[in-house]
Formats: structure tokens, sequence, C-alpha cells
């Protein structure tokens, strides 16, 4: 009845229209007052106050990391609601003074405005002028934010109108103007994801709307009507303009004074900083993102309004990304330099006119950005950044190999330049860089609790959504060493155990083939302790203790380390044939610093909606894989790989000093050198690194995991451990420590060329020392060692 009635009113009032001579203005205002009337009388219950009262809008999801700072946030509407008093009186006076003058004097219609309405549509002959007021706004505002036409039609015609009325009029009888305007000010779209002012004052101003200036409130007032035409980021000449205007209406309205209106159209339009680039965490926002998406749904996490609080610390993720750029930087330029990707002079751009996107943001010491080559000599090169002309020298190129500027680069390249320094002036010093072809990937996991601190997955996001620290599974190489010897530790054998390290030939079990590994560089040293093999990566040796203890064992030990790869009974299997992720390998690694206990690895603390109430909370959850004593044994081992010179992490002794902390580790390269890993860990972190190409593809000839790797996990341990107290792995009560020859395996002597501390259960470590027989043994080549042991002449026991 309603709907038939009205559409039968506002075809009558547009035939009227039509037909302006015909229709006076007593007429018109008598024909009016008993249309609205009749739409009154019948109009239905209200129910727009009901959807009002139990509207829920669109919220951002923000995560937060352990220290309950923001550093990311999931949406579909950018939105966050305000209370009245929460809004400042002049963004207040700015949106009534451009939207609805008379707002705090009319019932939800302002006459006046219907009035001045109705006779410029008299003189245009159709409808050329609203008169919708703030109050009229909210149903149109309410189907934009639930995407449909719920309560307006969408077209725009005098049906429209007249239905906004008399919503308007039925909120007017059951809010507050104030409760009105808060509504509105929650509503509103104001460009891009931004729905209302306290979302628009944070995106442009960085401030909460309670906060606003004058001369920012009038910007905001001023887009409301072509959000998207004045936002001040893409049009600031049209934002200007537009505030401008909304000043003058306030002006008009003695909200503000002649001199205050003056004031802010001098002020000049100061944005936010932009943070459209480069964010923090963003694969593990991703991996976060994609876990709580299976429990709560897209609606779930981008409309709901979570709040995640979360693990990452967000010093030591940032101290990650970092070092994993500069490392396959590093990395990159010892495989040569690839020349410039782009000429611009060959696409027959004018070089003086090129803008680069990244020289709009902010430019500091240690950043890498794209240059523009505008000349060169033999001897210089200058370069073009932003606005700033710069010069590199043969000493900027030196990492290409070549000596000229001219066999380098040439006018009109788009290069890579590393910001050396930023002087005063605003100029800038540069050395050339290139964009790495490497990934890689770092993951930080506070031992005890199992909380990731730090998680990187490529070496750019926007490159590559693909994680590499949870969903790629790479080659371990010699960093599954430890799970054998960890078997062998479990089974009784002592870091004395003695073995040969010579050129062998194995047949391998499974496939009854033989198998003749070699060391790394081909080299062999005798006679020499598990202890020791295990600290100089030694293949032979480990393949003999394998042998010895049996590769099914290795693999259940595996297994209960929470590796999950689909393990093979081969004799390769302790050089690391198989394929494992980083995350499994780190989480594997924590077992030995903290005594044995297994813990999960997790992302998340808590989850909480949006009234507060707790979602989800994630506990520890850990179980003991390995006696405390034997994993004590083998950290005790691991830290040896870089307290001994020859240990293939002894590049982290200086960061161990400088900390006074305890490290242990591992490298790992694959054979063909795609791979190349280090894994390591403190009393309170464990830390691993890899570093490849995504294609199975040789990094360089001379790349290890010791020389590629372990640069970037020191500075990654280094971040991690900042102004940690100096500590030491607790030792269990049964557990001795012994000053021993790490060849011999025997009590550190006179004859003894070296020494290091290594950890034994009372009662099993050596008791005699080394002396000139075995010093006199051990200057024999391998094979000659091999006899003494093989005829009992020399004690393989080491007690």
């Amino acid at each position: 009845m309603f709907d038939r009635l009205l559409s039968a009113s506002s075809s009558f009032l547009s035939s009227l229209l039509r037909r302006p001579l015909l229709l006076s203005l007593p007429a018109l205002a008598l024909l009016s007052g008993m249309v609205g009337g009749l739409l009154v009388s019948f109009a239905p219950g209200p129910a727009i106050v009901e959807a009002l009262r139990s509207y829920e809008p669109s919220l951002v999801t923000r995560i937060y990391d352990r220290e309950g700072m923001q550093f990311a946030e999931w949406l579909q509407q950018r939105r966050e609601v305000v209370a009245y008093d929460e809004i400042a009186p002049v963004m207040v006076q700015a949106v009534v003074a451009a939207e609805d003058a008379r707002f705090f004097q009319h019932v939800g219609i302002d006459p006046r405005a219907v009035f001045r309405s109705v006779l410029a549509d008299l003189r245009c002959g159709y409808f050329c002028e609203g008169f919708s007021t703030i109050t009229m706004q909210i149903p149109r505002n309410l189907d934009r934010v639930l995407g449909g036409d719920t309560w307006l039609p969408k077209d725009k015609n005098l049906e429209r109108k007249i239905r906004e009325a008399i919503y308007a009029i039925q909120i007017e009888r059951f809010f507050t103007k104030q409760q009105i305007f808060a509504i509105y000010a929650s509503q509103i779209h104001m460009g891009s994801s931004d729905y209302g002012f306290q979302a628009a004052a944070r995106h442009y101003f960085g401030k909460p709307v309670s906060d606003v200036t004058l001369a920012e409130a009038a910007l905001l007032a001023g887009m409301i009507q072509r959000p998207n035409s004045f936002r001040p980021d893409l049009h600031p000449q049209a934002a200007r303009g537009k505030r401008n205007i909304v000043l003058d209406r306030m002006l008009a309205e003695r909200f503000i004074t002649p001199q205050q209106a003056a004031e802010a159209k001098q002020e000049p339009v100061v944005l936010a900083e932009d943070s459209s680039g480069r964010k923090l965490g963003e694969y593990f926002t991703e991996e976060i993102r994609k876990r709580l998406i299976k429990e709560y749904g897209d609606k779930g996490i981008y409309r709901s309004g979570l709040q995640v609080r979360t693990t990452l610390d967000r010093r030591i993720q940032g101290a990650a990304e970092h070092a994993l750029d500069r490392g396959l930087r590093v990395v990159d330029q010892r495989q040569g330099w690839r020349g410039a990707p782009r000429n611009l002079l060959q696409e027959g751009m004018a070089l003086d006119e090129y803008v680069d996107p990244r020289w709009e943001e902010p430019i500091a010491p240690d950043d890498v950005v794209p240059g523009l080559v505008v000349q060169v000599t033999p001897q210089a090169a200058r370069v073009r950044v932003a606005q700033q002309v710069a010069e590199l020298d043969r000493e900027d190129i030196e990492w290409t190999g070549r000596k000229f500027l001219d066999k380098v680069v040439k006018a009109g390249d788009l290069v890579s330049v590393w910001i050396e320094s930023v002087e005063e002036d605003g100029s800038y010093d540069l050395r050339l860089d290139q964009e790495p072809i490497l990934q890689g990937a770092v993951l930080v996991v506070e031992n005890h609790t199992g909380e990731v601190k730090a998680l990187v997955g490529g070496r750019g996001f926007d490159e590559s959504e693909f994680n590499r620290a949870t969903q790629a599974v790479r080659q371990t190489g010699s960093i599954f060493k430890p799970f054998v010897y960890a078997t062998a530790v479990w089974l009784g054998i002592t870091p004395s155990e003695l073995f040969v390290d010579q050129p062998t030939t194995f047949r391998d079990p499974s496939t009854r083939q033989p198998y003749s590994p070699a060391n790394f560089a081909n080299e062999y040293i005798g006679i020499t302790s598990m202890a020791e093999a295990l600290t100089k990566s030694r293949n032979v040796p480990t393949l003999k203790l394998q042998q010895r203890i049996g590769v099914e064992n290795v693999i259940d030990m595996a297994r209960k380390f929470g590796l999950t790869a689909p393990f093979a009974a081969y004799l390769s299997l302790g050089l690391g044939v198989m394929d494992i992720s980083v995350w499994e390998i780190v989480r594997a690694y924590t077992v030995f610093p903290n005594g044995g206990v297994l813990v999960e690895p997790h992302l998340l603390r808590t989850v909480h909606d949006r009234r507060g109430r707790l979602l989800q909370k994630t506990k520890r959850d850990a179980r003991t894989v390995m006696a405390a004593d034997n994993a004590y044994i083998m950290a005790r081992i691991l830290v040896a790989g870089i307290t001994r010179p020859i240990g293939t992490g002894h590049r982290a002794l200086p960061l161990a000093r400088e900390l006074g902390l305890m490290l242990g580790g591992k490298s790992g390269t694959t054979d063909n050198r795609t791979d190349v890993w280090y894994v390591g860990f403190s009393p309170n972190h464990t830390v691993g690194v890899w570093i490849g190409h995504d294609l199975k593809e040789r990094i360089g000839r001379r790349e290890t995991g010791s020389r590629a790797a372990l640069p970037v996990w020191i500075e990654v341990m280094r971040a991690a451990e900042q102004g940690a107290p100096a500590a030491l792995f607790p030792a269990p009560a049964n557990i001795e420590l012994r000053r021993v020859d790490p060849f011999t395996g025997l009590l550190h002597g006179p004859y003894c060329r070296e020494a290091v501390e290594l950890a034994y259960i009372a009662g099993t470590g050596p008791t005699r020392i080394c002396g000139i027989t075995e010093h006199r043994i051990l200057q024999l080549p391998p094979h000659q060692q091999a006899y003494f042991i093989h005829n009992g002449r020399f004690d393989t026991s080491g007690s």
C-alpha cells in the first residue's frame, strides 16, 4: 500500500514539476504538504531505526606485535566508529557548514532547503538541485556500506527523495542530534577504502579526528560529496581549493572569524608519511591471515574488527628483513654485474622528464633506490636520484670486476644505487648496486616459548607471496648431520668415539650399490673424534657413524624432532639429501638449547573480537623428545662449531664474545651449491637462514653456508640478543665437562695440538691424557692411521 501510494505521489509531483506554468508556489506548498502528510500517515514502522541500532559496521582487523603496537591491518572498509565527543568541534562545524547549515535546528528535513530546491527545479524544468540533510544521507550511506539497495532505489528520482525524507523524520524521532552526527561520521565514504572521519584523519594526517586542525577539518569536509576527486594525496590542488570553499562557508555561518579563515587558507596541505611501500612483516602477516581465515572466514577477518596480538618482535623482524636483503645483495654481486635492466634512451624517453615512483618516498642512508645515468666517462658517471645528481667513481663499481665506468653503464641506464650517506645539503653519496635474482628466508624462534619473533619468506612480498620459510622444502645438506650424531649420543656413543676420515667406498644396504662420498674440497684428516667430525662437517665419518648406529634409528630420531620429510633408508640420508622446510628445521634445532624439549613454534598470542572478548589464545605446546643430558652434549658439540677455528660457524665467534652468550650452530651446503644454510642457537633463540634460487640452480662456484648464509645469521642473532644478559646453556646435574684433544678424544695434554671443552655423562668421559704415541700416529697419512685403529694399537674408547 505504502509503495503504491509513494509511487503515485511521486509521479504526480514529477508531472507538476514538468509543467511549472500550471503550478503556483502556494499550490506547490499545499500539494507537497498534503502528499507529505499522507505519506507519513501511511509510512511503515521505523525499521531503519532498528537497523541502525542493530547495525554492526565493517571494522578493520588490526594486527599487533608482541608489545601491542599495530603493524598491519586487514579490511574491506577502513573504519573506526567514534562517539560525538571524540570528534573535534571544528570537524563538526566544517561538516555542518558544508553539508547542512541548519542541521541542529531542523527535524530531519530542512524546509528552507526544500523551498530553495523547488525554486531551482522550477527554473531548470527538472530536478537540478537536491535538498538532502545530514540525516537524509544516512539511509544512502547505509546502503553503500551494505552493498545494496535495501532502503533506497538505485535511480535518483523524486520517490527516492521522499523515502529519504521519511526515513530522516523517523531517525530524528529516535536519535539525538549528537547520535545522528556520530552515525554519519562513521558511515561516510572518504575515498579509497576509508569510511568515516576517523579513518580519513588517520590516513591523511596520521592523527585521530579529535586532533584535526581547522584547515584539516575543512579539507575532510570538502571531500564528502566527491571523495576520490578531492583526495589530497592524488589531487592536492583540487583538495586545497575545495578546502578553501568550506572555510568560506564556515565564515558565512559565523563558525570562524575572517582572520581564522585567512590563516587556515595559507596552511600547506601536509600529509602523513605514506606507508604504502614495503611494510614490516608482510610474510609474517600473510601466514597469520592464511591460518585465521580457516577459522573465521573472509567476513570474520575482513569485516568483523578482530584484534590480533602476535609474537612478532618489531626490532628483530626489521633487522631480519634488512640482513637478508643486504646478504642477498652481497652474494649476488659476487656472481658479477648483469648490466642495467633498462635504458630509457633506447625506449625513446627524455631523461630530464623521467620521475621514478620511488623518488616520491623518503630516501635515507642504506636505502637502495633507482638511479638514472645521465652522463658517463671512463673515470666517472653522473647519476640522477630524484632532484639530486651524484657521481659514481671507479671505487663505487669495484665489485663488478671492471676498471672503467663506461664499460659498466651508459647514459640512459636505469640502475640500482646504494645510498651510502645523505649530506646536509641533501646530496647523496652513492655506490652501484643491482637487484638480486637470489631468494632467501629467515626464521627466529624463542626457544622456551616457541614464539616466532621474526619470519621472512623472501626478499620482497610484492615480488612473490610464496613463503620460503614455511612453504618451500629445500635440500638440507649438512644441517641434517646433527640428527645423525644425536642418535649416536642417544645410543650411548660419546663425543670421543674415534673414526678414520679417509676415502671410503660403502655399499648402500638399500640399493646394494657402491657409494663413495667425498668430503668438502676432497680433504681428509685421518683419525678424528665424533665431535670433531661434526665440527668440521666431515662426510665420511658421518656415514661411518650412521652405518654403525643404523639408518632406521636416524629416521626415528628425525621423526621425534618433528621432521616430516618422506625419509628413505638410503646411506646418503646422513648427508642431508632430503628436502625440509626452514620452519621444520628451526623447530627441530630448538631441541638442543631447550634441554631435549621440542616446543611448537607459533605466531599468534591472542585473538579478540570487536568488543574485546577473547576468541583464541595460544598455549605453549611442548614435549620431551630427548634426554636433557643428551641434548646438552649435542649443544656443546655444536658450540664447538663456532668456538673452534676450523668450525664452519667460526665467523660468529666475535659475536658470541660480544654478547657474552654461548652460541652453537651448523652450516649446510648442497653438492651442486643450489642451497646454502646456517641454523644456530643461543640460550634464548634459534635462528635459521636459507639462501638459494626458487628453481634449483647453482648459486655460485664458491658459495657455501658459511660464506653466504652465516653473515645473515650473525646480524639476525645480534638483533635477537640485543640487551640480553650473558648466559650459558644450563648443564644437567649428571654432566661433566672435559677439556679434550679434538682429534684423539683424549684429555688434553702437552702433545695435543688443540683443545676443546666437551660434555659427557658422568663416568663416560676420557680419563687418559693424549701422549707422545698418539701424537706420532696423528702425523701419519690417514690410511696408515687406520692400521693402528683396526689393529687395536690406538685406544678407540678414549678412556
